[in-house]
């Protein structure tokens, strides 16, 4: 694996091979991929009711900006957050959601409600309260996963997607 260090960012490598999508033993969702010699400053686990096309490098939420680890290699795998997730473009930004969450961790970026997973605890009041079906666990069956790369001068990639 190669690694370079460009002023304070670490760039590191990770795949443009399949992502896997599997459980542990204690149930937690895990999407991994293969290691490669591509170069990234950092990727985006993003996440969609609809599938990802080529492309599609903004489309769906992040769930996860994923970093380089301390030694400056690429995580090749990360556990899916059991928080739920909004649809950007399925959202019609009327803040039901916001208003009905009990720990303040739904706000409205840009026009669309957006949860902080660190602060969800997926008590699903704001999956009730949505009229037009744009919240989601990022766990449930039909929902899809791309990874997107992006380079040290801001350059987004879309690696895999599920």
């Amino acid at each position: 694996m190669h690694k370079l260090l460009l002023a304070v960012s670490v760039i590191a490598a990770v795949s443009s091979a399949d992502l896997t999508l599997s459980l542990t033993d204690s149930g937690i969702a895990v999407l991994s991929w293969i290691e490669s010699d591509t170069v990234f400053d950092h990727l985006e686990l993003r996440v969609s009711l609809s599938p990802f096309e080529e492309g599609d490098v903004g489309k769906g939420s992040v769930l996860r900006k994923i970093l380089p680890e301390r030694e400056g290699a690429m995580p090749t795998s990360i556990e899916i957050p059991g928080s739920f997730v909004v649809d950007p473009g399925v959202c019609i930004g009327c803040g039901l959601c916001i208003s009905q969450c009990p720990v303040g961790a739904i706000e409205k970026v840009d026009g669309t409600a957006v949860i902080d997973p660190d602060k969800c605890i997926a008590c699903g009041l704001c999956v009730a309260s949505c009229p037009v079906g744009a919240i989601f666990s990022p766990t449930s069956e039909g929902v899809h996963f791309a990874l997107v790369g992006i380079t040290a001068d801001g350059r987004r990639i879309l690696l895999e997607t599920y």
